[in-house]
């Protein structure tokens, strides 16, 4: 089922993302409207209805602002209000599919089932004997969550249309980047203000889809508490220097370290999980998302670390942006790939 005219809005802890793409069933997209604008202190993750009018605010200004030819809207949930796991089961034929992934669900799901929304995105399909196997990535979020978004993009006037995880989005972001072979796996790290994304994908599609609670501003805060600097200077001194050992004696790259240490710990133990479910398949790449991805000597650390190749990731790639500029594109990955969601 085709989705009507839709955008795509990115609702992130530091700034809501808005970005919109004309012909997104064509081989190259065009690039229609962009822009963004700061999440109001204090209101993202709050459910009190102060939160929620502040959030809403701000959205009817980006809007208005940005100026997007229709009301139907793509969000995404964060991946920390997300439950994710893998299931396998049996189906006869394409009539019962739903009706026994719906069972199979229910038997994983650490919740009621009619308390969440939920999906599943098919990794393979084996057919032996006239019988068919589906082993599929199921992705829930509880229904006060959903609904939470849901009413603050109603109180913004505008119609939510669907709702995504924030790994979907990034995978589709940079599909065109990605091998089609299963024998190949793909790593993606999207660092964002307070988490960070992991997600794995075998080919194209996703198998593994989690979060990390710290992001690029715990580094620029504590670099502002390292060197007593304010938060603005901080950040000025981790986009200029970052990981390069060669200015300061090292000082701000040996701050980075030990946080960026914590998440790639978590990194490799998902890579480790993948290679024990997915031994025919090797992880070929890492590609760097989100609002830090650029810092300097990021990607050289990232490589020697995992041991994988890492690099930026352009979520634009295959895109007629149309003369239209939008800066640093990857903390837009998110945002890109609500917009470019063409179908339920």
């Amino acid at each position: 089922m085709s989705l009507p005219k839709v955008f795509g809005l990115d609702i992130g802890s530091s700034s809501i993302k808005l970005i919109q793409f004309k012909d997104i069933a064509s081989k190259t997209p065009k690039l229609f409207k962009v822009g963004s604008i700061e999440t109001p202190a204090g209101t993202y993750g709050n459910a009190d209805e102060a939160s929620k009018k502040k959030l809403s605010d701000a959205i009817k200004e980006l809007v208005d602002q940005v100026g997007p030819d229709t009301k139907d809207v793509v969000s995404a949930v964060s991946e920390r209000d997300v439950f994710s796991t893998k299931i396998r089961f049996s189906f006869d034929d394409e009539k019962n599919l739903n009706e026994s992934a719906y069972w199979a669900i229910s038997r994983v799901m650490p919740v009621p089932i009619d308390t969440v929304k939920y999906g599943y995105l098919p990794i393979t399909m084996i057919e032996q004997n006239g019988k068919k196997e589906m082993e599929a990535l199921v992705i829930s979020v509880e229904k006060k969550i959903s609904d939470q978004y849901a009413d603050i993009i109603s109180m913004a006037g505008l119609t939510p249309y669907a709702l995504e995880t924030e790994g979907v989005a990034l995978v589709r972001s940079i599909a065109r980047n990605l091998p089609t072979q299963n024998t190949q796996g793909s790593l993606i790290i999207d660092i964002g203000s307070t988490s960070t994304g992991i997600c794995i994908v075998r080919g194209q599609n996703i198998v593994y889809s989690t979060s990390v609670q710290s992001g690029s501003e715990v580094i620029t805060r504590s670099i502002a508490q390292a060197f007593m600097l304010d938060v603005v200077q901080a950040e000025e001194y981790k986009k200029t220097y970052g990981l390069n050992e060669k200015f300061f004696e090292g000082k701000i790259a040996n701050v980075i370290k030990p946080i960026l240490d914590t998440v790639l710990m978590d990194v490799n133990r998902a890579m480790q999980f993948f290679k024990q479910e997915y031994p025919d398949t090797s992880i070929t790449s890492i590609k760097l998302l989100g609002d830090s991805s650029a810092m300097p000597n990021l990607i050289s650390y990232i490589t020697k670390y995992l041991g994988v190749a890492a690099e930026i990731a352009d979520p634009l790639f295959g895109i007629n942006t149309n003369k239209l500029e939008v800066a640093n594109k990857q903390a837009f990955a998110v945002a890109i790939g609500l917009a470019l969601k063409s179908d339920f």
